[in-house]
């Protein structure tokens, strides 16, 4: 080999074998589908990458990227669909996963009841069809992993009680006729158990637009105020709305790493990012951390700013995504970027499905040489 050959290997021999050069190298991967494909190239590799604290600094400057959206029909009148989202190559085959998972059960996919990160609660029906009951005959409830086991691998779960949100390990319920019972249940040794149960004076006809849990604190979002129940102290309070939107479904609630709640409410044409500081009586303490100007983002576009309603809302409002008619637009905040998504009429909930976090890398053996 030439000396200047052989000096240029031995340097890039030298910074390979640095714990910090190597770490600082594969922060700039960019995706988790890549860091893994990296980590298997030897075995110090595979440490580096899988050190808790590397992937802490790594998911810090590259958030998991959302994959798109999984959507439900009206009373469950058609199945539920998956939107996906402009997306590099990179994270072409989760996409595929995602958007196969519906099609890999042993019947017909008949509602979604929940999407958190990358895990997916449906109910299907052996017998095929659509209704708008939702107890009938033959329909199970099940948990998929669409990017860990995109075969269709599930664990099945027990009929949940009324309509569920999958906050960890948590459902909410509510139903009367002129109070509303708050009931918290939790998955526990195979069967669902009530945590807390509290009765309110709030009507019946209040609806639960989303919910957010933090801790053992449960934020509910209505139309006109959010609800606060505490799990521990099985105590109730009503949050005020920091200002009331242009219209019913305009504000949903959002979490993020800080364990703050934050809401994001839509104004004329401004989309306003609010953050809940504490509760004094049933009055919430809100500041105004953000806003973003829809006009200036929907000009990339050459679409007039219409009425938007807030249809779904991504954790640390990195993205949101608005309904303007039968026009869905998913807006990156960190980028500033938009996109149109979909053109679709009489979808209800909508839920974002995220790149799976922390990443799965193979196994190291214990005996394996610490040098290597």
């Amino acid at each position: 080999m030439p000396p200047a050959a052989a000096e240029s290997s031995s340097s890039v021999s030298l910074v390979l074998r640095s714990q910090d050069l190597l770490g600082e190298i594969l922060l700039r991967v960019g995706f988790p589908t890549t860091l893994v494909r990296a980590a298997l190239a030897c075995k110090r590799w595979l440490r580096v990458a899988s050190d808790p604290a590397f992937l802490r600094l790594f998911r810090a400057r590259h958030p998991p990227r959302l994959l798109g959206f999984y959507a439900t029909a009206y009373a469950r009148l058609g199945p539920p669909e998956f939107w996906p989202v402009r997306h590099p190559p990179e994270l072409a085959s989760a996409v595929a996963c995602a958007a196969t998972i519906l099609d890999a059960l042993p019947g017909r996919v008949t509602d979604i009841v929940d999407c958190r990160h990358d895990r997916l609660h449906v109910c299907f029906s052996r017998s095929g069809g659509y209704s708008s009951n939702g107890d009938g005959d033959g329909e199970l409830e099940v948990v998929l992993s669409p990017l860990q086991d995109p075969a269709g691998g599930r664990s099945h779960a027990p009929a949940t009680p009324w309509r569920p949100w999958l906050c960890r390990a948590f459902e909410t319920n509510y139903h009367s006729s002129s109070q509303t019972n708050l009931k918290v249940n939790v998955f526990q040794d195979g069967a669902w158990r009530t945590r807390t149960s509290i009765t309110t004076g709030l009507p019946s006809s209040k609806l639960i637009r989303n919910v957010r849990l933090m801790g053992s604190k449960l934020y509910m979002a209505t139309d006109d105020n959010v609800l606060l129940l505490d799990l521990e102290s099985a105590s109730f309070c009503i949050i005020e709305l920091p200002e009331k939107s242009d219209f019913f479904h305009h504000c949903q609630l959002l979490k993020a790493d800080d364990s703050r709640v934050y809401l994001v409410t839509v104004r004329r044409e401004q989309l306003r990012f609010w953050q809940h500081r504490s509760v004094s009586g049933s009055v919430g303490n809100w500041l105004l951390v953000d806003t973003v100007y829809l006009d200036k983002i929907f000009s990339n576009l050459g679409t007039p700013v219409g009425f938007f309603k807030v249809a779904c809302v991504g954790d640390n409002a990195e993205f949101v995504l608005l309904q303007s008619s039968s026009r869905f637009y998913y807006i990156d905040i960190r980028c500033g970027t938009i996109e149109e998504v979909v053109q679709r009429d009489s979808f209800s909930d909508i839920w974002p499905i995220m790149m799976i976090w922390p990443p799965s890398f193979p196994k190291l053996k214990e005996e394996y040489d610490r040098n290597k």
